[in-house]
């Protein structure tokens, strides 16, 4: 899993595979200004509703900043990541990103901070496939069924369509029904009235606009999608208390936060799998704290509790016996 750092012991004493987290290089032609070209961490600003902190890109990524006025700043984030990369085709999967920000610090007991980004997952949406697959000599080297979402990195939430043929007996070969183009506001606030203690407040939004029903429709080759509902909204609000890094020993922080995350919102293998196990299609809470039991050697605790949203979508499984109603999975508890 991209989102995830564990490692599984006991390979019957064969050695072990270690993973380059992250190693880049960075250029930076002016205190203000450099760039990034390696395995780094997310780049853009924003809460772990999009971007957990354990997740690292490859790629290349810019940021800029501007100073407008004392205490005022504004910032600039680009970026490109190869998310999957054929051989036999040029129908390559990226993540392109931009986001542009501001940052005020009142020189008083107020510091804000917001921002906005666009990102465009190319293609990521899945297509059904006209024909059975190549045989023969051209098997495996003419593209077939490259806009699958591959089982290694997808976890759960997102809408799937079968990629098979239509003639095809083969198990379903799943591809992302919705294409992805997320817009992301991210609104901080922090009160330091109770200074070294602070209290943040921070809102955010995401809104996935590459939702298109048609398009869905089209891509699927089915009718069978046409009453798809639009679920693409994600929103997060979280509170913070505490000391903004925990340095030395007695040093504490607690947060609460308010998450509800709808299935096509964002690409699910890309999720926190902190909440709901990872994943789109769920609301819940989590709370948790940390303490500084000796110098940055903090001890931390969370609490989190989620279920999946309802679409409401309900049939009868028996036509006729109005005791039979029954839901999909969109309507599943979990």
């Amino acid at each position: 899993s991209p989102t995830s750092e564990s490692q599984t012991a006991g390979t019957n004493f064969n050695r072990l595979s270690i993973g380059l987290d992250r190693a880049w290089l960075r250029w930076e032609p002016r205190y203000n200004l450099h760039a990034d070209l390696g395995r780094m961490g997310v780049p853009f600003d924003g809460t772990d509703l999009l971007w957990p902190d354990d997740l690292s890109v490859d790629g290349v990524s810019g940021r800029t900043e501007l100073d407008l006025a004392s205490g005022l700043y504004a910032f600039a984030v680009t970026g490109a990541f190869p998310l999957e990369e054929f051989a036999v085709s040029r129908s390559d999967k990226w993540l392109l990103g931009g986001q542009v920000g501001i940052d005020w610090d009142t020189g008083g007991p107020w510091q804000m901070r917001a921002s906005l980004g666009l990102y465009d997952f190319r293609g990521m949406a899945g297509r059904r496939e006209d024909e059975l697959p190549p045989t023969g000599a051209l098997a495996g080297v003419q593209p077939y069924q490259l806009s699958q979402y591959p089982a290694a990195v997808r976890q759960k939430g997102n809408t799937l369509i079968n990629l098979n043929a239509p003639a095809s007996t083969a198990a379903p070969v799943w591809g992302l029904a919705s294409k992805f183009r997320p817009v992301n506001l991210t609104l901080g606030l922090v009160a330091k009235h109770f200074d070294p203690v602070h209290v943040g407040l921070s809102v955010d939004v995401v809104k996935n606009t590459g939702f298109d029903l048609a398009d869905i429709v089209e891509r699927a080759g089915t009718t069978a999608v046409s009453s798809l509902r639009e679920k693409t909204l994600g929103y997060q609000a979280r509170l913070n208390i505490g000391k903004p890094k925990l340095q030395e020993a007695g040093d504490w922080s607690t947060f609460i936060a308010w998450r509800h995350f709808e299935r096509d919102a964002w690409i699910d293998a890309f999720t926190d799998t902190t909440w709901h196990a990872g994943g789109t299609n769920y609301k819940g809470f989590s709370v948790g704290g940390q303490y500084a039991f000796d110098k940055r050697a903090p001890l931390g605790l969370r609490f989190t509790s989620t279920r999946n949203l309802d679409d409401g979508v309900r049939f009868l499984a028996i036509p006729g016996d109005e005791t039979s109603i029954s839901g999909n999975l969109s309507s599943a508890p979990l």
